[in-house]
């Protein structure tokens, strides 16, 4: 009966299975990959793993660092990965480099995440949190300035089904006019960009179409991925003071996104990311009130909306492990959106703790105490391997 019942299982429609596929869990749906052909190559299809993200995914965000000198610092090789229900914490420790030097997480895509070291090298590393598995990227045989400002970003190319790592960085002054009147931030008429292939395993120069004289870095959030593209923010000295500077993964070309047509203060941008698969960024002019631009269609700049969250409204969810005598009263005000999942979840730093606005309940639910967040990057769980062979794995939960 219960091989019956299998064969009728199996002999369902590819549509009906999906939708009860997808009533899965993400790690549920891993194990299933293995039942039979036609379903690991359903399972494997791009279009129901999105589905799936958007549906499944808790509110993942990695916290890590306090900030030193206005990159996202990783304290004593550690990641702490919150997941955002009441006390739903666990904790990574990183790989430990060669070097020594401490890391910075520069993007993520597809349950992996790019790391960069703090050092003059700038090495990079590609590492899968699930699997434990490290690949350190090989040092690019092109020239670079001794002293340089950089930013890395990191995708994935569903085209090509490639990871690949984008560093661009410029000269801390105009080698050629010396002077250092370039602004601070990355992207300016010198930049140099490379970009590095998983599958070849090589890196190779890229055009910079001086699509900025020189610019100002808003922030020193991961970069973020979105229809393809990877994306950061930029103030720009001349012209438009806040957009997006965007790098197609597939055909490698850099490209700038217009902020929303009213007046953006790029001091007023908490934080960029994606809402809903959607390019977005947080700006808070008001205490209290959290602004959510989100763009609607990837590259159209008239399709910016905005979504108004006021905290004022949202009640306080404490832990079931404090006393009722450790909920203090924190006046609204006092919260600062700090970062933002996919599916909505903003968090929040005020001084008695940490703090995710849950978007279906309208509430504001405590993490954990006080802590310096540094960064935040949505991550997703998966089983890609990076290394063909010669694997060498590092880090462990606690």
């Amino acid at each position: 009966m219960n091989l019956e019942r299998e064969t009728v299982f199996l002999l369902l429609p590819d549509n009906i299975i999906a939708d009860i596929l997808s009533r899965l869990d993400i790690k549920s749906l891993m194990q299933l990959k293995s039942v039979c052909k036609s379903w690991y190559f359903l399972i494997s299809d791009d279009e129901l793993l999105k589905h799936l993200k958007l549906k499944h995914d808790v509110p993942a965000c990695v916290l890590f660092g306090p900030r030193q000198f206005g990159r996202q610092m990783c304290p004593e090789g550690g990641l702490m990965f919150s997941y955002g229900g009441l006390g739903q914490i666990s904790e990574f420790r990183l790989p430990q480099v060669n070097s020594g030097a401490s890391l910075m997480v520069s993007g993520s895509d597809k349950g992996i995440l790019c790391l960069s070291e703090y050092s003059k090298n700038t090495t990079i590393h590609l590492w899968n949190p699930k699997t434990r598995e490290v690949k350190t990227l090989p040092s690019p045989s092109f020239h670079f300035w001794q002293n340089s400002r950089f930013r890395v970003g990191f995708g994935y190319d569903p085209l090509t089904k490639d990871f690949k790592v984008v560093r661009v960085s410029r000269p801390l002054y105009d080698e050629r006019e010396h002077t250092n009147d370039m602004g601070s931030g990355v992207f300016c008429k010198y930049t140099r960009v490379l970009v590095y292939s998983l599958l070849g395993n090589s890196w190779k120069k890229i055009h910079w179409q001086k699509l900025v004289r020189w610019s100002y870095d808003v922030n020193s959030d991961c970069s973020v991925v979105v229809n393809g593209h990877v994306n950061w923010c930029l103030c720009q000295c001349k012209g438009p003071p806040f957009e997006f500077v965007a790098f197609d993964l597939n055909t490698e070309v850099f490209k700038l996104i217009k902020a929303p047509n009213e007046r953006i203060e790029c001091n007023l941008v908490t934080c960029m990311g994606k809402l809903s698969e959607c390019l977005s960024f947080i700006y808070c002019d008001k205490p209290g009130l959290i602004k959510i631009y989100v763009m609607k269609e990837y590259g159209v700049s008239d399709s910016w909306v905005q979504q108004v969250i006021d905290l004022s409204y949202c009640p306080l969810r404490w832990s079931p492990s404090l006393e009722p005598s450790q909920h203090p009263h924190i006046p609204r005000k006092k919260f600062k959106p700090i970062a933002f999942g996919n599916n909505g979840y903003v968090l929040c730093w005020v001084s008695e703790g940490l703090f995710f606005y849950n978007p279906n309940t309208n509430s504001l639910e405590y993490v954990r105490p006080q802590v310096d967040v540094a960064g935040f990057t949505d991550y997703v769980e998966s089983d890609c391997l990076l290394n063909s062979g010669d694997n060498w794995r590092n880090g462990g939960a606690n």
